[in-house]
């Protein structure tokens, strides 16, 4: 079976409970399309179970896309690190309740984690029951050329583009994004997975805390499944 799911932002209690529902075996495979640091304070914990695991691939997400540029790649030392304008824009999206951990991290783990975030891929191609799906954390960038003065190139088109999703794609795939919580285009609350004829938005809010959830999706048989 295959599961995709994204903006987990922390938060392990709603993870949990998706993994309990899935019951993920050996021979599944669960894709996470990123955001699974900041907001809640188990990013990192989140993300150590993820890199533990053969069967869940990850993509990066815009919230590892700032981590990265804060820290620029390298283990986090509050003496030598002196801020600048990337380490302001992750405090301002919460990077800090991840800092926190990420800080409390040997100094060889934080090189491992930082190294699993800079080799993250950007899409993933997969295919089920016969279908083409484009796995992405915001779009793909196939959609880029009709955004290119928004954005500064493809890799940050890719993971922060919110476009409209009432103009067709034309695209021979369907593509999964998470990033925009669904509520964004539907205003319903409690949020559920939103399926559009060319793409599916499987962000149901979890950054919001209360207010939202992890969705999960198996595309075998596109059973949805929620947290609490």
């Amino acid at each position: 079976m295959t599961y995709v799911l994204s903006d987990i932002h922390g938060h392990r209690q709603y993870f949990s409970e998706i993994l309990t529902q899935i019951d993920l075996k050996a021979e599944d495979t669960l894709y996470i399309l990123g955001d699974v640091i900041d907001r809640g304070i188990y990013g990192i914990a989140i993300l150590k179970w993820i890199m533990a695991q053969k069967n869940v691939k990850m993509l990066k997400g815009n919230h590892e896309v700032m981590m990265l540029a804060a820290l620029r790649g390298k283990p986090y030392d509050p003496q030598v690190y002196y801020g600048g304008r990337e380490w302001e824009v992750w405090m301002r999206n919460s990077g800090d309740v991840t800092l926190d951990a990420f800080s409390r991290c040997e100094v060889r783990e934080q090189e491992q984690i930082l190294q699993f975030l800079q080799s993250l891929p950007l899409e993933y191609d997969v295919e089920v029951g016969g279908k083409p799906y484009k796995l992405v954390h915001a779009a793909p960038k196939d959609l880029y050329v009709n955004y290119r003065d928004f954005y500064s190139d493809e890799d940050h088109f890719a993971v922060w583009a919110r476009i409209d999703i009432t103009v067709p794609h034309n695209l021979p795939y369907t593509y999964i994004f998470g990033h925009t919580p669904t509520a964004h285009y539907t205003n319903d609350f409690p949020m559920w997975i939103l399926h559009k004829r060319d793409r599916i938005g499987i962000d149901c809010g979890a950054a919001m805390g209360d207010r939202g959830r992890v969705a999960c999706l198996r595309l075998d048989d596109m059973q949805e499944f929620y947290s609490s």
